[in-house]
């Protein structure tokens, strides 16, 4: 690098001195003066980084513009799943508020049951989930399902499981003995 620095700035030199010259005596004129001087900042400015553009690597230049292309690509069907999961994730809200809270009925309960399973499954897949995530987030079925099918002193055991379970997602202590606890599934619902 150091050397065509001192290349391009001693052909600078002798260009410029050579050039004036030719001017200076007439063998030259102006237009063709100035068209010399441009020719040899070109050149001179050329010299120092003619390494560099020998260098220049246009595979690897279109190669990079392909990942461009392949990324916004995924950015866009990024936005449909996106766009999938909002709609999922919309419709189990709204089905959670049209049956939160009413009277408890059991064709209706297994209805909303299997509906849950379903959008939630459905979700699970959009999202991509791995195994643990999906049974993190399947855990309170799971727990609701075990205290469904249970009954006597176990029942209340998977109910106390299913309120520390709820305790500790929010960041509550554990409790070793159940006082609040009714044993129900939900405010105006009898006990299952």
């Amino acid at each position: 690098m150091k050397t065509e620095s001192i290349i391009s700035l001693l052909l600078a030199v002798f260009g410029t001195t050579l050039f004036t010259i030719l001017l200076g005596y007439h063998l030259i004129g102006q237009a063709a003066f100035v068209i010399l001087m441009s020719t040899l900042a070109f050149v001179c400015i050329v010299i120092p980084v003619l390494r560099r553009l020998k260098q220049l690597d246009i595979k690897n230049l279109k190669m990079t513009l392909d990942k461009i292309e392949n990324a916004r690509d995924d950015v866009f069907a990024k936005e449909k799943d996106l766009a999938k999961i909002s709609l999922l994730v919309s419709q189990l809200f709204a089905f959670n508020s049209a049956f939160e809270g009413r009277i408890y009925q059991p064709e209706t309960h297994r209805l909303q049951q299997e509906w849950y399973n379903r959008k939630m499954a459905e979700l699970l897949v959009a999202i991509k989930t791995s195994s643990f995530a999906t049974e993190e987030v399947l855990k309170y079925f799971h727990a609701m399902r075990r205290y469904e099918i249970s009954d006597g002193a176990s029942q209340k055991l998977e109910w106390h499981n299913l309120m520390n379970m709820i305790r500790e997602d929010i960041g509550e202590k554990k409790t070793t003995e159940e006082t609040n606890d009714s044993g129900c599934s939900g405010i105006g619902m009898v006990p299952l």
